[in-house]
């Protein structure tokens, strides 16, 4: 038998590592479960993919369509617009890019006025992505607990 190539997938299911601290060691184990074969690991590699970057360069509303405050808060804070939304989906992301929390809600009728909180979330910078039909708005915001 040759040696084993390509993708393999993992056996559980990874949204478990949502909302998981980047900080501190992370161990990755390999296990062979084929029974009567022997062999070893002579060459590994491990592509870590991410979405795309985000950048508070990508602001496409008027800054005075839509507000995030308190910032710094503590976990909990408020989304506002002037105006309706439509259909907006509110998605937090960490400093690394990864996404921690997101939400759907369609505000047709009214102006948005959501109120998040986000208590196990760390101190730390994070970006709030806010996107509609045909506009997108990111904010750094800051958890100080």
């Amino acid at each position: 038998m040759g040696p084993s190539t390509g993708n393999f997938i993992p056996e559980g299911d990874l949204s478990t590592l949502y909302n998981t601290s980047a900080q501190g060691t992370w161990t990755l184990t390999v296990t062979d479960n084929v029974v009567g074969v022997g062999g070893d690991i002579r060459n590994f590699s491990l592509n870590i993919c991410v979405g795309v970057p985000l950048s508070v360069e990508d602001e496409d509303f008027e800054t005075n369509t839509l507000n995030i405050f308190p910032n710094p808060n503590d976990g909990t804070f408020n989304i506002s617009s002037s105006s309706p939304m439509g259909v907006t989906e509110n998605t937090i992301f960490d400093i690394n890019g990864r996404m921690l929390y997101k939400t759907s809600r369609n505000e047709n009728a009214r102006i948005l006025n959501k109120n998040i909180t986000v208590s196990n979330l760390e101190s730390g910078v994070y970006l709030v992505q806010i996107v509609n039909n045909s506009n997108k708005f990111i904010r750094r915001i800051i958890i100080n607990k």
